[in-house]
């Protein structure tokens, strides 16, 4: 499936960031970094197992502090920047983060539905001391709006280790859709999961993107990417290149972040 280019422009712009370092001791996660997210776009990461991948994902939240790279003459920092919304450490007002796997006691005696309702309590528009209250009005509305929208209306009230691997994978999709954010961040969420579930998933984020939300997806599966994505980022530590699937995708660009004898 094919997606048609749309002109664009600086407005369209909801997440930017330049110049990422990241290290774990002599390891070296991103080195000059950079991503750049639209509205109504759905970006695929792609990178080989140590990319940086998560590491991505984790600073643009907020969750890693971009480091001063050693290779620069001065002490500064990448930056990750909301033009649209808001300045530099606002990323978890506007971005929903799904991670690649979820540290869950899947014998816990949580259902599908209070884990869609863990979600909001990351959500920007909660008034304070919403927990006291409990769920309002719109908390029910959205959760039931996540479980329609990733077809698991019917298990709302099922156990959440009682689900498939697909279903789970849905659920936390779900989750994220919950937090109302205008920049959604799924680390491989297409990972394990059966045909069926890869479609309803590559469905849901269509949708959400068509509504105007700004997509970063990790995708691990070249043979399908032309039809879940409009642009793609290849990432080897540094980003080699951003833009449509044609563009990006070369020999030479895909040389670069897998290494020799890579193919298409």
């Amino acid at each position: 499936m094919s997606h048609p280019a749309t002109e664009r422009n600086d407005g369209d712009i909801l997440l930017e960031a330049r110049g990422l370092h990241v290290s774990y001791g002599a390891t070296i996660a991103l080195d000059n970094a950079s991503v750049t997210l639209r509205h109504g776009r759905i970006t695929g990461l792609v990178g080989m197992n140590g990319s940086g991948k998560s590491t991505l994902f984790k600073t643009l939240m907020g969750l890693i502090e971009p480091q001063p790279s050693p290779a620069a003459r001065t002490p500064e920092r990448g930056q990750v920047r909301f033009p649209a919304h808001a300045p530099v450490g606002k990323a978890r007002n506007f971005c929903a983060y799904v991670p690649q796997s979820e540290a869950v006691d899947w014998n816990f005696p949580l259902t599908v539905a209070e884990v869609l309702g863990q979600g909001r309590r990351g959500c920007p528009h909660r008034s304070p001391g919403w927990w006291r209250r409990g769920h309002s009005t719109a908390d029910r509305r959205a959760i039931a709006a996540a479980l329609r929208r990733t077809g698991l209306q019917d298990l709302a009230g099922r156990q959440i280790g009682q689900l498939s691997g697909g279903q789970r994978k849905r659920a936390f999709v779900a989750r994220g859709l919950v937090q109302d954010a205008d920049i959604l961040l799924l680390d491989e969420p297409f990972a394990g999961v059966d045909a069926a579930s890869e479609i309803s998933i590559a469905g849901v984020l269509r949708e959400v993107a068509n509504s105007g939300v700004a997509i970063l997806v990790s995708i691990h599966d070249l043979h399908t990417i032309d039809r879940l994505v409009d642009d793609v980022l290849l990432l080897n530590r540094r980003s080699i290149a951003q833009g449509p699937v044609e563009r990006v995708l070369t020999h030479d660009n895909l040389r670069a972040a897998f290494g020799e004898g890579i193919a298409r």
